[in-house]
Formats: structure tokens, sequence, C-alpha cells
């Protein structure tokens, strides 16, 4: 697991996890999958470092040797398809790999549960439909803003007295970027 980065359960019915891992704007960066106690990780940029178009060996793109049912396609030129599946449940999940221009990421495109039953016992949030704990936090948020700030702030005063107002200060600033985020049409 990458430090720093947020946690949060996809799917857990105690014998079949599916976990992934949160970079920034909620980019997922990893898939750890977990079946009776031995989880396997999959990173967005090693599904590409084994990429099966390019690599005799894409199964090394996860930490560990993985089940045999599990099976990788190529679905278009900037996907990879993991499809993983749990022989003790019946359950089937679709991790996809999307190669971006700027940074790569992992999609889970769907879990496939046979169990009704199982549902609603289970946890996650594929199972609830809830985000956990909500336990980010915005302690920082005005030192990194004061930063950029003033950093940019040159960029920024001409940009607003551009696109917003011409009267545009450094005091102003917040007050016509609020504006042009609710009002622009983008």
């Amino acid at each position: 697991a990458v430090s720093g980065y947020a946690l949060m359960t996809m799917y857990d019915t105690g014998t079949f996890k599916l976990d992934v891992m949160l970079g920034e704007r909620g980019i997922i960066v990893e898939a750890v999958v977990t079946q009776d106690g031995t989880s396997y990780t999959l990173d967005r940029d090693a599904c590409f470092q084994y990429d099966p178009r390019t690599s005799s060996s894409p199964e090394d793109a996860w930490s560990r040797s993985i089940p045999s049912q599990w099976a990788v396609h190529t679905p278009n030129d900037v996907e990879v398809l993991w499809r993983v599946f749990d022989a003790n449940t019946g359950i089937t999940a679709d991790i996809y790999c999307t190669k971006m221009a700027e940074r790569n990421r992992l999609d889970i495109r769907q879990i496939i549960e046979p169990s009704d039953s199982r549902i609603a016992s289970s946890s996650g949030f594929c199972a609830t439909g809830v985000i956990g704990d909500k336990a980010g936090s915005t302690a920082f948020t005005s030192e990194i803003w004061q930063d950029c700030l003033e950093e940019n702030l040159p960029n920024l005063l001409m940009a607003c007295k551009s696109l917003v107002n011409k009267d545009c200060t450094e005091f102003t600033l917040n007050n016509y970027i609020d504006e042009w985020c609710e009002n622009a049409d983008v």
C-alpha cells in the first residue's frame, strides 16, 4: 500500500475483499484483492509495465502469484482488463487498467455477486452505497491555498482581469474565482 493514500473498501464478504487505494482526485492507484486471507495487489503502472500486448508474463503486474482462474484481456488499445474470480464464493470483479496521457488509473467496472443473500451481510461501497468514515482533513487547505496563491498571483490576477473583471485585485481574487467557477459555461 502507498502511504498517504486513502483506502476504500469496495466489497467485503469476509472471505473475499476488494479494496482500492485512492490517489489525487480520487483516482484509483492500486487494487487489493484478498481471497481466503491472501492479498494480491495490482498497481496502475505495473499493469502497463506487464501489458499482455508486450509482455509474456502479464501476471507479474500483481504483487504475488495469482490464482489460475484469473484472466487478463485487452479490450482496446488503451485498456487492460483483469477478470478476478473467487472460486469459493463465485464472485467476479472486473478491474480495468486505463492508460491516460497524464497518469494511468484503475477502474472497478463491476463486481458480480452470485449470492443475493450474501449481499445483505457484506460491507463496502458496492454493498451499501455508502463511502466510509469521511476521515479526510482540511487542516492544511488554507496554507496550501496561500502558497499556491503567492506563487501564481501575477498569472492569476491577469487571468482574473481578462476573464472575469478588470477590477480584480489580490484582495478580491477569491470572490472572483468563486464567481467564475459558479457561472462559467465550461
